[in-house]
């Protein structure tokens, strides 16, 4: 969320300077905004060795400007952004979608044409991978075959606070909810009553397989 050594590009600190943050409540005394802006400008950053080259240009260019205030994980982690797209396939990958579309960022123009085909060659560069966690009835399937490719768009820690909707990344809330959430991915849809993903979302639909492990992960008690 932050520009190292650079408070003033800093997207958390210029939301907390001008008072957004913390949301609903009163701007918070110079004296604690001075000392985090102290403490971002005396930062150093050392790119990770797991990012490639490729993701550090999107990164620097795109992401850090555009999509850190909502987008909690990319900062430096190459991985979390890849579980938003199709590896080599930018027109399946709901990431790009949303952006070449202009629904993201959210709330804000279209990213210039030139952006968009920056992230667009760097996705379809990447190589095609077979999914590293097997479609099973466990609380990792389920987490990265469902909750992180299909929930997470919407049912994040953000959006929680900001339209009071359930945080999928806690373990107990989908837990509690799981009942809600077969119905979302499943008679809804074939309703077209508020399915979820809703129907305008790039986010991918889940797969019968992943359904019916959710379903068999909530009858064995929710294993991990």
């Amino acid at each position: 969320k932050i520009a190292t050594n650079n408070a003033s590009e800093s997207v958390v600190f210029k939301q907390i300077d001008s008072g957004d943050m913390p949301m609903g409540g009163a701007r918070l005394p110079q004296e604690s905004i001075d000392i985090m802006k102290k403490y971002i400008e005396g930062l150093s950053f050392s790119p990770s060795p797991t990012n490639s080259e490729a993701f550090l240009k999107i990164q620097k260019s795109i992401l850090e400007p555009h999509c850190f205030s909502c987008h909690a994980g990319w900062e430096n982690n190459e991985s979390d952004f890849i579980k938003k797209v199709v590896p080599g396939k930018s027109s399946e990958s709901p990431v790009f979608k949303q952006i070449d579309n202009g629904d993201m960022p959210m709330g804000g123009a279209r990213l210039p044409q030139e952006s968009i085909d920056q992230v667009k060659k760097y996705i379809d560069s990447l190589a095609v991978v077979v999914d590293p966690v097997e479609v099973k009835a466990s609380f990792a399937s389920i987490k990265f075959h469902l909750i992180e490719k299909s929930c997470l768009w919407c049912h994040n820690h953000i959006n929680a606070e900001r339209r009071k909707i359930p945080n999928f990344e806690e373990r107990t809330i989908i837990q509690n909810n799981a009942d809600k959430i077969i119905y979302k991915i499943t008679t809804a849809r074939e309703l077209d009553n508020k399915p979820m993903p809703p129907t305008a979302s790039s986010a991918p639909v889940p797969k019968a397989e992943v359904i019916w492990a959710f379903k068999e992960w909530q009858l064995a008690g929710f294993p991990d």
